[in-house]
């Protein structure tokens, strides 16, 4: 984790929950790295895609692909922090999701 995201949290040095984390973490990778799109057909909901602004690993160009996968409306937002941004303070976060679940649909946009 250290090396591949810049990220190190206390309960990876403990070596019980090392041996409980390190499976579910390689199994994200692999989902990642092995990831077949089925083809190119679409849902027709709203994607919001949600990347750290500093993140190393995800483009903004990466993350903008989200919109192929809609017919709808697409709306990318670049939350403080790097790839892990998901482990530091949540108030970004959670008002970006009452923004988001509060806004009517016609209003979203890319």
């Amino acid at each position: 984790m250290r090396e591949f995201a810049g990220y190190d949290h206390p309960a990876l040095a403990n070596p019980e929950m090392r041996e409980l984390l390190l499976p579910t973490l390689r199994a994200d990778v692999q989902m990642h790295e092995s990831y077949v799109p089925a083809g190119e057909a679409t849902i027709t909901v709203p994607i919001t895609a949600v990347k750290g602004a500093d993140d190393p690993l995800v483009s903004t160009a990466d993350a903008g692909q989200w919109a192929k996968a809609t017919s709808a409306n697409f709306h990318l937002v670049e939350l403080p922090g790097d790839h892990m941004y998901l482990t530091g303070p949540p108030e970004s976060l959670i008002r970006l999701l009452e923004d988001e679940i509060t806004r009517p649909d016609d209003v979203r946009c890319g």
